[in-house]
């Protein structure tokens, strides 16, 4: 059996009171405990120093260690400098040596690397930054990026795929009925807010289904005027193992709606677009009675989607949100909430075209049997190749990350 050499990155944004941090290293040391002597745990924190300036730390938890070991690693500072740049990162080798370094003698003979990202590394995907032989993290280790310690219970267990609900090809454009047979719902003055429809969505969405079915697992096809708010809360969730939808990612306060005055909640800030949306964002007014087009995450959270092993949401910027001690408040929180197992979404805005080729890809993978990880990574090395090299770019494939990817 392959040992495990298990390491979890918890970054935070702002200064952590000490009690929490007694709180949690109780309950990451109850983890250390069941490791075997190959495996590590290590987390990630920001402290501020005497000056006030936050520090990167990291504790290093072993099976029968009292306390775990603590390491500076570097200024949030410095590490915003690394960053700077917006990609250039991926292809030097500056910050994934920052933060191993400090640990590089807890590396030995690793195998398996875990990590929990907070604050900017919510924003980077550390698992493509490069070392000093060019190669990246997820080269050199198998990592997983995983929301919270909690998600280690989940490793090891299987689960056989029986029906895949696919969204994509929405027409965010749709003239609802819902919307407009209300007297108050004046439409007159709404011009529809173009949020472009994703074409090469609704193909890859007809190709993956069409992979699927191949397989002989059932599909639940939702495109055009049907990829309705209201169809997606009241979608049989219980029987759905895989849920994908290509879209567009908002952040409401950026838009005209009526029901929106600057939001203070993430999670009713964040959505996403789904049939008619485009009047909703607009300004258009429908009744609270009525699905608007618009899914937030609070709404997500309310649903029950603990059926659901994976999540792929192709939409941009899905993964952010605003970062807060104990993790992202946004379309993330909102589906981890609802109980999916693992998640893939976007830590920045994606190519259409390149995302419709990397789900196809990725569906193709899991079909012949890959994990989520393997599936993704493999989807990601296409990318890198299709059309002679035009997508090598880390700006293309950089921003699709795998969240709480356990099999």
């Amino acid at each position: 059996m392959m040992h495990i050499f298990l390491i979890i990155f918890l970054f935070c944004n702002l200064p952590i009171k000490s009690t929490n941090i007694d709180s949690s290293i109780l309950q990451i040391q109850d983890l250390a405990n069941s490791f075997c002597d190959s495996e590590v745990l290590i987390r990630f924190a920001v402290v501020p120093d005497l000056s006030g300036e936050l520090m990167y730390m990291a504790y290093v938890f072993k099976h029968g260690m009292d306390a775990p070991h603590l390491y500076s690693i570097c200024s949030e500072k410095n590490l915003l400098a690394l960053v700077d740049d917006k990609y250039d990162y991926y292809n030097e080798t500056q910050l994934l040596s920052r933060i191993l370094s400090p640990i590089s003698h807890e590396l030995c003979n690793v195998e398996t690397i875990y990590f929990i990202p907070a604050g900017k590394l919510h924003e980077i995907a550390l698992e493509y930054c490069k070392d000093s032989n060019g190669k990246m993290f997820c080269e050199n280790y198998n990592v997983f990026r995983f929301s919270s310690p909690s998600v280690l219970s989940e490793f090891g267990r299987k689960k056989s795929k029986q029906k895949v609900a696919i969204w994509g090809g929405i027409d965010f454009n749709a003239d609802l009925s819902e919307f407009t047979k209300y007297e108050y719902a004046d439409t007159t003055n709404i011009s529809k807010c173009n949020i472009g429809y994703l074409e090469d969505s609704y193909k890859a969405a007809v190709l993956i289904n069409n992979e699927i079915r191949q397989q002989r697992i059932c599909t639940d096809f939702y495109f055009d005027n049907e990829a309705t708010e209201k169809n997606f809360k009241s979608q049989s969730w219980n029987t759905i193992d895989i849920f994908f939808i290509e879209t567009h990612g908002l952040f409401l306060n950026n838009y005209n709606m009526a029901s929106v005055q600057d939001k203070k909640d993430p999670m009713e800030n964040h959505a996403l677009a789904l049939a008619g949306a485009s009047y909703t964002l607009e300004g258009g007014i429908v009744p609270d009675s009525i699905d608007d087009g618009i899914l937030t995450a609070k709404e997500i959270s309310e649903l029950d989607l603990s059926n659901v092993d994976l999540a792929v949401i192709s939409a941009c910027k899905s993964a952010l949100g605003e970062i807060r001690e104990d993790g992202v408040y946004g379309l993330t929180r909102g589906f981890k909430l609802a109980g999916v197992k693992s998640l893939i979404m976007a830590t920045d805005d994606i190519v259409d075209y390149v995302s419709g080729q990397l789900w196809i890809q990725l569906f193709r993978n899991l079909a012949k049997g890959m994990t989520k990880r393997e599936a993704l990574l493999q989807g990601l090395k296409y990318i890198r190749t299709i059309d002679d090299g035009a997508f090598s770019h880390p700006k293309y494939w950089t921003p699709f990350i795998l969240i709480d990817g356990v099999e």
